[in-house]
C-alpha cells in the first residue's frame, strides 16, 4: 500500500514537468514505470525502520571526523542512522524549503523533516550554517551531505572546500538496498555505481545539464 502511494506521488511529480519527462523518455526510453516502482521501493524502505546493514570498504577513516559525500541514490537517507548505530558523531545538511517558498505549508514541510531527519540524535543542519559544521566536524563530527544538481557533481567543490577548511579526509559513500539490508560502500566510484545499477540513481530537478 506504502510503495503504490508513493510511485502515484513520484509518478506525478516527474510527469507534471516537461523537462523530467523528456530527461527519463532519453534515459529509460519505454522503461519509465520500472524505473519509478524501483523508486518508490526505496523511498519506502527508507522510511521504514531498518537496522539491517552491511558495509563495503574501509569505514575507520571516519574516526577522527570526515565529510562523507554521495548523490540522490539508492536509500541514502538510511546513511545518518547507520552511522549513528556504528557510534559516530554524525551530521547532515538539508535544505529549508521556506527560504524559497514563504507559505506555511513550506515551514510546516521544513519542520516535519527537521524532526524525521534529526531523529537518533543526527545533527541537523542548513547552510547558513557554516560556522558550526566546521566545529562540529573538526570535534570529530562525520558530516554528510548530497552533491548533485543540474549535473552529478554540481556541489562537489563547495564540499571539497568544507573539506580541506575542517581538515578532514573527504570520502564518498553509496547506499542501495538489497531485500531488506542496506549496502554502504565507503570510498566508492559514484559514477561507475550508477551505471551499474541505473534504477537507484533518481533525480527531481526542473533542468540539467550533463549527467
Amino acid at each position: 500500500m506504502l510503495e503504490s502511494l508513493i510511485f502515484l506521488i513520484i509518478w506525478s511529480l516527474y510527469w507534471i514537468c516537461k523537462k523530467r519527462r523528456c530527461y527519463l523518455k532519453k534515459r529509460f526510453k519505454g522503461d519509465i514505470r520500472n524505473y519509478l516502482q524501483n523508486i518508490a521501493k526505496n523511498i519506502a524502505f527508507m522510511v521504514k525502520k531498518s537496522s539491517k546493514y552491511r558495509i563495503e570498504g574501509e569505514i575507520k577513516g571516519l574516526d577522527n571526523g570526515a565529510v562523507l559525500y554521495s548523490c540522490h541514490f539508492g536509500v541514502w537517507e538510511k546513511m545518518p542512522g547507520i552511522l549513528v548505530q556504528l557510534g559516530y558523531k554524525t551530521g547532515i545538511i538539508v535544505n529549508r524549503y521556506a527560504d524559497y517558498n514563504r507559505t506555511i505549508f513550506a515551514r510546516i514541510g521544513d519542520h516535519i523533516l527537521y524532526r524525521m531527519r534529526g531523529k537518533d540524535g543526527v545533527r541537523v543542519f542548513y547552510k547558513n550554517n557554516v560556522r558550526e559544521i566546521i566545529e562540529f566536524i573538526r570535534n570529530k563530527g562525520v558530516f554528510c551531505a548530497l552533491i548533485d544538481g543540474d549535473t552529478l557533481y554540481a556541489k562537489y567543490q563547495k564540499i571539497e572546500k568544507l573539506a580541506k577548511k575542517s581538515r578532514v579526509p573527504l570520502i564518498s559513500f553509496a547506499l542501495s538496498r538489497e531485500d531488506k539490508t542496506a549496502v554502504l560502500r565507503i570510498n566508492c566510484n559514484l559514477e561507475r555505481i550508477i551505471a551499474e545499477r541505473p534504477y537507484d540513481y533518481w533525480w527531481f530537478y526542473k533542468s540539467r545539464g550533463k549527467d
